[in-house]
C-alpha cells in the first residue's frame, strides 16, 4: 500500500442537505446524536474545503496502518509524516506536495491556507498561507488577500 493515497470527498450542498434531512427523520431517537455528529463533521469539512484550508483533519486506521487525512482527500501514513522536515510551525501533512485543489477537487496545488486565528482587537480572523513551490510563508493576511495569494501561487508545483 502506498504511503500517500487519495479519496475524492469534496462535500457538496446536496450531501449536506441529505444529512440535514436525515437529522429531521431521527430527531428524538437514539440515532439523533450520531446524526448530529455526522452533520457537524460534513459542515466542518465543507467549510474547510471552501476556505482552501489544508491541515491534519482526522486520524484513522486502514488495515492496521495509522493514517492522517487532509480535507482535500490526501491520506498519508503516519510513518511518513514522522519523517517530514517541518518549518514555520506547519503541520507535517502541510509540507507534503500534491495536495488536491479545493474547493474544486480537481488538480493539484502548491499553495494553500495553513491556519487562521481570531484577533479580538480587530474582531476578525487573520490567515496564514504557504507555497511549497517558492517556499514563501505569510501570516496575518485578510481572508481576501490570503485567497488571492493562494490562487496566484497554486500553480507553483515543483
Amino acid at each position: 500500500m502506498s504511503q500517500i493515497r487519495y479519496e475524492k470527498w469534496i462535500v457538496s450542498d446536496e450531501m449536506i442537505k441529505k444529512y440535514e434531512d436525515l437529522m429531521k427523520e431521527v430527531r428524538g431517537t437514539t440515532k439523533a446524536y450520531a446524526g448530529h455528529r455526522a452533520l457537524n463533521h460534513y459542515w466542518s469539512l465543507q467549510r474547510n474545503q471552501s476556505l482552501r484550508y489544508h491541515h491534519s483533519y482526522i486520524p484513522g486506521v486502514t488495515k492496521g496502518v495509522a493514517e492522517t487525512y487532509c480535507p482535500c482527500g490526501m491520506i498519508v501514513q503516519d510513518s511518513l509524516l514522522k519523517t517530514v522536515d517541518v518549518r514555520h510551525g506547519l503541520q507535517p501533512i502541510q509540507m507534503l506536495s500534491r495536495h488536491v485543489r479545493m474547493p474544486e477537487g480537481e488538480g493539484y496545488t502548491a499553495a494553500f491556507i495553513t491556519g487562521f486565528k481570531w484577533v479580538e482587537a480587530r474582531r476578525n480572523h487573520t490567515w496564514k498561507v504557504f507555497c511549497q513551490g517558492c517556499e514563501l510563508y505569510l501570516e496575518e493576511l485578510t481572508f481576501h488577500d490570503a485567497t488571492e495569494w493562494v490562487l496566484e501561487h497554486e500553480g507553483h508545483l515543483s
